[in-house]
């Protein structure tokens, strides 16, 4: 019984060694500092699209052997106050009753999203 509690103590004692020490957070001038800057990064507004989204955008090659679907006119739901709905409408007059394929139909909501990057609003999508 007193080998069993023996080793059970030299068990004890040894892996007491491996714990890990926690480090306070730094709290020196230094340290204050980064966190300032790190949150004053976060509270900022992008002043420009992000390139990787402008690569992301690029046009695509339209593939012709696509279904297409009659469009008969584009209707502008909910709460657009920042242009007058026409404005938007004329973006789109020459697809008005013809058979587009899916492309074509994101080709006009691309052109949508352009007139509205032109106009500062530059994080439509």
């Amino acid at each position: 019984m007193k080998k069993i509690i023996l080793v059970f103590f030299i068990f004890l004692a040894s892996s007491a060694g491996y714990a890990q020490v926690v480090r306070p957070p730094q709290t020196d001038a230094g340290g204050i500092l980064n966190q300032e800057n790190d949150r004053q990064k976060n509270k900022e507004i992008p002043k420009q699209i992000p390139k990787s989204l402008l690569e992301k955008s690029k046009k695509k090659d339209i593939k012709p052997s696509e279904e297409k679907t009659l469009i008969k006119s584009f209707k502008f739901e909910g709460d657009i106050k920042a242009f007058a709905v026409s404005d938007l409408q004329n973006l789109l007059l020459d697809l008005n009753g013809k058979s587009l394929t899916f492309d074509q139909m994101q080709l006009a909501a691309d052109r949508i999203k352009d007139f509205y990057n032109a106009k500062g609003f530059f994080l439509a999508q």
